[in-house]
């Protein structure tokens, strides 16, 4: 597979790049219309078999047998504000944490690859009416429960009564037999297996639900997977002890799991320094790039997990960012290789479109709108604000690499747009999705799955609940639609829809975005890294050898 991660480079001191550096000749011509218009991609060149490049290590951990014992602490940078695991509403659900705890129906890996989990087999009828799951023998919830079709029938269910977006296409759940469930579709996704793997795919405890209720579920989950829950302290930590009666037979290795959260680089970087922790997740940045370069024998775990983002207000009529000339002038206004030659440590990639290089979806011939700030300053004329704008940058603090943005601020400065830096915690960034704002753009990474229709449905359809104040078009939903409903998943139309995106500016990718576990070298793990569903990971396999 084409690999694009390039090597690790020495850190720079970021002060050179101010605004004002020397620009290239412009690459494309701006159209002269604000309305969304829509081109066909170039021509690929031939495209890899997979959709997402496999786990990559800086260092593979050399083949050895697992041993049992110890308690693996994690330290992560984003944790669950508002709950740990399970429930059945429509939003955002961070379900990271709450992996050790709850498995789904399915597992699907970077490779797209749908492989059968709490179900042993599934099944998609011929017509592509239904999908049929016979469900795992002798699993039983950590409560004692079995696992059962009528229990999968009701956690379905839970998804479809609460309106999730991942179950809209799921017009009924029948129970088959006692082993067997069959859901019935309104009409058919390519992503829809993809789904199951997600928060409408997990299964919890009917008995455990009945007892404490919704509310109680979110806060002390009862799954089948291989650590039992145990405690939790809001925006502290979680803590869950070994399932001695996990359906995996020898499995799970490890005696406990602990998750620690910290948004505090200083702390971070301490604790793994310290031992007092065993490995640290986290977006690969200067905090990762220090401690594998210091700590002998770390290595470091690392998948795409998203792209650099900044997207502006485009359907509010007030709004400057209304106009797809002063769109296109973000663009060239921004020098994207300087910055990830200096921020990017070695592991990220310019990249003006949404989707990852080197996958069968990416245009391989996109005429990119690159650094150049006379362009930039023209169109903003061309666009009547020849003396630039006021406008703000909103920036999710749990994603976004500071300095690159106010590298960024310092460019838009430069042609013009006056732009209020204002670094946002996660809970706020997340309102700002499903609220909108005006005058400004929101700031921060934007994940992609293997299926890419799940990625785009997330954020520019007219039906998602996110980005309200952005266009959203029936044209563009057309698309869309054509490509969910081919029955295979079709890259061209991926690469049709991103071309449209591109052509009217919708949103300014800037540059891929890579997450990782750094791990010190006693941790065994075996499956970071491996799921579409980032940052999911299979807890039964991680092990260590010195505890």
């Amino acid at each position: 597979m084409k690999k694009y991660l390039i090597p690790l480079v020495t850190i720079l001191v970021l002060s050179f790049l101010i605004a004002g550096c020397s620009g290239t000749t412009a690459t494309t011509t701006p159209a002269t219309t604000s309305q969304p218009t829509t081109s066909a991609p170039v021509a690929t060149t031939a495209a890899p078999t997979t959709t997402k490049p496999a786990a990559t290590t800086s260092a593979a951990p050399t083949t050895l047998t697992p041993v049992y014992g110890g308690t693996l602490r994690l330290m992560d940078t984003r944790g669950p504000s508002t709950t740990l695991g399970w429930y059945a509403e429509s939003g955002a659900q961070f379900l990271a944490p709450a992996y050790p705890c709850i498995e789904t129906l399915v597992r699907v890996t970077f490779e797209n690859k749908v492989v059968p989990w709490l179900c042993d087999s599934y099944k998609v009828a011929d017509d592509l009416k239904s999908i049929t799951f016979h469900v795992r023998p002798n699993v039983k919830f950590q409560d004692g429960s079995d696992l059962t079709g009528a229990v999968i029938k009701w956690n379905l269910d839970q998804q479809i009564a609460a309106k999730v977006s991942t179950a809209a296409p799921w017009a009924s759940v029948d129970l088959v037999d006692p082993n067997t469930v069959r859901v019935n579709l309104t009409t058919w996704r390519n992503s829809l297996l993809n789904d199951f793997c997600t928060a409408a795919g997990t299964i919890v405890s009917k008995t455990a639900f009945d007892s404490v209720g919704k509310e109680g579920m979110r806060w002390n989950p009862v799954g089948t997977g291989p650590f039992k829950f145990a405690s939790f302290q809001r925006d502290v930590s979680v803590k869950y002890v070994k399932n001695p009666n996990y359906w995996q037979a020898g499995k799970p290795y490890l005696d406990a799991v602990e998750y620690t959260f910290s948004t505090d680089p200083m702390t971070e970087t301490a604790a793994f320094q310290n031992g007092e922790i065993d490995t640290l997740g986290d977006n690969v940045g200067q905090t990762m790039s220090s401690l594998l370069a210091s700590q002998k024998g770390s290595y470091l775990l690392y998948n795409p997990s998203g792209i650099a983002d900044m997207t502006p207000d485009s359907a509010n009529d007030t709004s400057p960012w209304a106009r797809l000339k002063v769109r296109q002038a973000l663009d060239y206004a921004i020098d994207r290789d300087a910055i990830v030659k200096v921020r990017g440590f070695g592991y990220s990639a310019t990249d003006f479109q949404f989707c990852y290089p080197g996958t069968p979806t990416y245009i391989t011939n996109l005429q990119n709108r690159s650094y150049n700030p006379d362009m930039a300053k023209q169109l903003l004329a061309d666009a009547g604000y020849p003396g630039g704008f006021d406008t703000t940058m909103w920036v999710d603090s749990s994603s976004a690499d500071k300095d690159s943005f106010t590298s960024i601020q310092n460019y838009l400065q430069a042609v013009g747009i006056r732009a209020q830096f204002v670094w946002m915690d996660n809970a706020t960034a997340v309102n700002f999705r499903a609220t909108g704002w005006k005058n400004g753009l929101q700031c921060g990474i934007l994940g992609l799955d293997a299926n890419m229709n799940n990625s785009i449905a997330r954020y520019f359809i007219k039906a998602s609940p996110y980005w309200p104040c952005i266009i959203k078009s029936d044209a563009f939903d057309a698309l869309y639609n054509k490509s969910l409903a081919s029955p295979a998943y079709d890259p061209a139309a991926i690469q049709t829809m991103t071309q449209y995106l591109y052509d009217n500016a919708i949103s300014s990718c800037l540059w891929t975005i890579n997450h990782a576990n750094l791990c010190q070298p006693y941790v065994h793990d075996g499956g970071w890294m491996s799921l579409q569903t980032w940052p999911g990971w299979t807890p039964e396999n991680a092990w260590m050898s010195k505890h």
